[in-house]
């Protein structure tokens, strides 16, 4: 049960829709064709005892490859959902409005940095070994870096936290948070 003492800010960001490459949904159609074209020809190849082999290939080339086209052409929006509860950051992703998977849970007592993105103070963090970039944003213009390090590589989490949620994590993490 919270109290009114404790930190606690929920924050949804909404995505534009991630459109799949125009350069890709052409090669698809290119494939399905070929593809197509490869069963009709291998059909025309079979001797007529087992045509019905042929014929059947056909339909499962339909069934397959008709929902991959269409997968593979959908439009997907990708929501984040925030949950800040007493210096820990839960990040949930929402797909086309109804699939939610929680993406990760970050203890920011563990962080190394809070700053916005381009700050002086994350491109003078010397952490060890790679940098892995986790985009949980909308592509928005103003997010925030938190920099982790885990297993001994620095992965660094953009997010987009309102006001109220950017108060709440100065309050508790003021020796790691930093603005410009």
């Amino acid at each position: 049960m919270l109290n009114m003492n404790d930190d606690y800010a929920e924050f949804s960001i909404e995505s534009k829709n991630k459109r799949t490459n125009v350069g890709v949904v052409i090669l698809t159609i290119l494939l399905a064709i070929a593809g197509l074209l490869l069963v009709l020809l291998i059909n025309a190849m079979l001797p007529p005892k087992i045509r019905m082999l042929g014929s059947l290939l056909l339909v499962a080339y339909v069934v397959v490859g008709v929902p991959l086209f269409v997968s593979i052409c959908h439009a997907k929006s990708v929501d984040y959902d925030y949950l800040y509860v007493e210096n820990d950051l839960d990040i949930d992703m929402v797909t086309n409005k109804s699939k939610r998977k929680h993406v990760l849970t970050v203890h920011l007592e563990h962080a190394k940095r809070i700053a916005p993105k381009g700050s002086q103070s994350i491109l003078g963090y010397e952490g060890q070994g790679a940098v892995k970039v986790k985009d949980y944003t909308s592509g928005g213009e103003n997010p925030y870096v938190i920099v982790v390090e885990k297993n001994g590589s620095v992965v660094e989490l953009l997010i987009e936290p309102d006001e109220h949620m950017l108060s709440l994590m100065k309050q508790r993490n003021k020796d790691i948070f930093y603005e410009e």
